[in-house]
């Protein structure tokens, strides 16, 4: 995403620096991390994290629906610097724990997600440490010595919320769900900390039928789009720490 301060409110963004950022906030979450002597990392890779998508029609960047958004650089150069970090993150992980790369599609850059799947897929196929699990399915679940998580972006909450606990249910693998203490559902796409069913500022957390709705903050800075509409995040990246079945700690960091 490219954000210049005059448009932007102040703030800038390119490439360098959200590359910059990326690192940074995997150093800080390591170092959180080690505290926990964690025995399995969950690394969610995705939600737009390239921002665009290749536009068929004009051959340069937009949203996938074809919606024009402000990039630094050819997809082509931000594809590479986004692999590498990714890879470079995934190998800081596995060296604490073993990993396994959950891959989330947004609703901006739904191919080029699916694509770094593939490359994830085919760089830790013979890896004892690391697993990936790659797909074009909007919603993921994991399980975990009681902890089921559902991870989708979330760009049709506004329409969906209430049912999430529901969709969760119905389709979470009975071996995850029917285990599971702790329920929770992990979103992106609105860019700020809100939690529970009512996607509004200040909301609590809404445990319905046993399952807590997290959405979770952005690490990007906004840009002349965001600025001009109004709207304003607090950056940030987050860790969750779940012991068996529980909620253990909830770290940030920020750029």
């Amino acid at each position: 995403m490219l954000a210049w301060p005059p448009e932007s409110g102040g703030q800038a963004w390119d490439l360098r620096l959200g590359a910059r950022a990326y690192r940074q906030a995997h150093l800080d979450m390591l170092d959180y991390a080690r505290s926990y002597r964690p025995a399995r990392i969950l690394l969610p890779v995705g939600n737009d994290l390239f921002h665009a998508n290749q536009n068929l029609h004009t051959g340069g960047a937009g949203t996938h629906r074809g919606t024009p958004v402000d990039v630094d650089g050819r997809l082509a150069k931000v594809f590479g610097t986004v692999a590498a970090l990714v890879s470079w993150s995934v190998d800081a992980w596995a060296e604490l724990a073993p990993v396994d790369v959950l891959v989330v599609p947004g609703n901006h850059d739904r191919d080029e997600v699916f694509r770094l799947g593939l490359v994830l897929e085919a760089r830790y196929r013979s890896s004892r440490r690391v697993r990936v699990r790659s797909g074009p399915e909007p919603r993921k679940y994991y399980g975990w010595r009681g902890v089921a998580l559902m991870l989708t972006h979330g760009e049709r909450l506004a329409r969906v919320a209430a049912s999430l606990p529901l969709i969760m249910a119905t389709e979470c693998p009975p071996s995850i769900w029917s285990s599971a203490r702790c329920r929770e559902v992990l979103t992106g796409h609105h860019h700020r900390r809100i939690q529970g069913r009512v996607y509004l500022p200040g909301a609590d957390v809404n445990e319905d039928r046993g399952v807590v709705v997290r959405s979770l903050p952005a690490l990007t800075s906004p840009d002349a789009w965001h600025h001009s509409m109004g709207y304003a995040h607090r950056q940030a990246a987050t860790l969750l720490a779940y012991g068996p079945g529980y909620l253990l700690g909830l770290h940030e960091t920020r750029p």
